[in-house]
């Protein structure tokens, strides 16, 4: 376990959204939550606060393409790897991927200051981060989470199919969390929705996103859930 990250970064974060102060030692507070047991770190706990989960989880990491092109393409513009706990993953990747967005600035009638319009909406983008790494099959040691930027649009690929009962007609009605501990603790810290109502947002967002991009196009079977999301990039100069 990372002591430093638990005492220096997730219980002052903790506190912070809570609005309370947090009694007990780094120990107690990570067994209350599930992520230790018999003074052992549970597969939750190696995963959030572990000093390197990989060496427990070897594919429990993202990894990121970029391309210029529309489609998978020999020559990648790049390729990184977000390795570290789960929370290092998620913030690592969303930053990554904001810095290499394109954005619009437009001119407010009565207002001095620009509006900055993103080709994709940031909520869907970091929702989706996190949902990805939240709710992945990590028993299947094979795959990864990955992420592949194109010109037009972002591909979200998630090791582990929708349970039974959960189809991408119906996911913004239904919930389901494949790792319940992690899916708690993220919560805890607003790193995802606790009511599950993730998916309703990011439908909010893509529709009133002044652009009005494509809405997202999920996909799934046993071994994988994939999403798209779309860029409105193209009409940046329309001006629509």
């Amino acid at each position: 376990i990372d002591w430093e990250f638990a005492k220096t970064e997730f219980i002052p974060l903790y506190e912070r959204i809570s609005f309370k102060k947090i009694t007990g030692t780094p120990e107690s507070i990570l067994e209350s939550l599930d992520c230790i047991k018999n003074k052992k770190p549970t597969n939750a706990g190696v995963l959030l606060f572990g000093k390197n989960p990989q060496e427990f989880f070897m594919n429990a990491y993202i990894a990121l393409a970029r391309y210029k092109t529309e489609e998978v393409d020999a020559n990648r513009l790049d390729y990184k790897e977000f390795t570290g706990n789960l929370f290092q993953q998620i913030d690592s990747c969303g930053k990554y991927i904001k810095d290499n967005i394109s954005v619009m600035s437009r001119l407010i009638k009565g207002k001095v200051q620009r509006e900055d319009i993103f080709e994709y909406g940031w909520f869907s983008i970091r929702e989706l981060i996190t949902n990805a790494v939240c709710h992945r099959d990590y028993s299947n040691i094979g795959t990864k989470v990955i992420i592949k930027m194109f010109s037009n649009r972002m591909e979200f690929y998630n090791p582990g199919g929708l349970p039974k009962g959960i189809t991408p007609r119906n996911i913004t009605e239904m919930q389901f969390s494949r790792n319940p501990i992690i899916a708690k603790i993220l919560a805890k810290v607003e790193y995802i929705e606790e009511l599950g109502e993730g998916w309703n947002k990011i439908i909010k967002e893509h529709k009133e996103h002044p652009l009005k991009p494509r809405l997202p196009l999920v996909k799934s079977d046993n071994y994988a859930f994939i999403v798209d999301i779309y860029s409105a990039k193209d009409k940046f100069i329309e001006g629509k």
